[in-house]
């Protein structure tokens, strides 16, 4: 003998407002990652000497200032 499936009465209206739909869960974060160590460069130093700037600005600025200092002022 087969039953008929017994039905579940509807659910009335409500005045509770329905829940939200579950939000998916955030990503796992990455694993960390080690860094390899800092090692200094192998090539050699350079051998410290007087950059070509400060020679120019040495050579050129006492001449720009005897210039101005020492222009004739008459007409």
């Amino acid at each position: 003998v087969t039953r008929a499936p017994e039905r579940t009465p509807e659910p009335g209206p409500t005045s509770a407002a329905a829940p939200p739909p579950p939000t998916s869960a955030p990503p796992p974060s990455p694993a960390p990652v080690a860094l390899p160590h800092y090692r200094p460069v192998t090539r050699p130093q350079p051998k410290s000497r007087t950059s070509v700037l400060t020679t120019t600005l040495v050579i050129i600025a006492p001449a720009v200032l005897a210039t101005a200092i020492l222009r004739s002022r008459s007409r």
